[in-house]
């Protein structure tokens, strides 16, 4: 009678050590897999992050060569409507008031445009606007805005595009960018 009392005593010990080892594989499976959810979460609140900052970015672009044309417009002393602002590509930002000089970028990829040596970064300042001076902290976006003249030779209507380019993850394809375009009219 011992023995068989000894005997159950024994398997109730090794199904005791068979359950915890499960349940632990079990906890232990639970947990990496909310870990891989978190990390996937982390990246893409990231990823959507830049993507606000980018969308910001181009439409401030825009913004900038919409204040160029307002200023010409209220400058009675006979300046045409889009002095300044002519055919080319340019980087402008919040502090410019001229569109400078035209700037040469490769757009035939993302990483040849993002790489140009004329396009630099944008930079955040302590006051959280981004701007060209490198006396600010440098950020991962570059921007430039692209002049055309879509009526041909009468010159009453431009568009703008303003394109910002960052780097993202290499398996992502490497670069994000987003574009934002407007056409402007002599309404005078």
């Amino acid at each position: 009678m011992r023995s068989l009392i000894n005997k159950l005593k024994n398997d109730r010990e090794g199904q005791l050590l068979v359950e915890s080892v499960i349940a632990i594989s079990i906890f232990t499976i639970a947990i990496v897999g909310i870990i891989g959810v978190i990390a996937r979460a982390v990246h893409e609140g990231r990823t959507v992050g830049n993507q606000f900052i980018a969308a910001d970015l181009a439409a401030e672009g825009i913004e900038v060569t919409k204040n160029l044309l307002d200023s010409n417009a209220l400058n009675n002393g006979g300046t045409a409507w889009n002095s300044g602002v002519q055919p080319g590509v340019y980087q402008v930002d919040y502090t410019s008031t001229s569109t400078g000089s035209s700037i040469s970028v490769d757009t035939s990829s993302l990483a040849n445009a993002y790489n140009s040596k004329e396009l630099v970064k944008l930079y955040l300042n302590d006051l959280g606007a981004y701007q060209y001076a490198q006396t600010a902290t440098s950020s991962i976006y570059k921007r430039y805005v692209t002049i055309e003249d879509v009526s041909g030779t009468s010159g009453y209507q431009i568009r703008a595009i303003s394109t910002v380019i960052w780097p993202t993850s290499a398996r992502a394809g490497g670069y994000g960018s987003i574009s934002v375009a407007t056409d402007f009219l002599d309404w005078r």
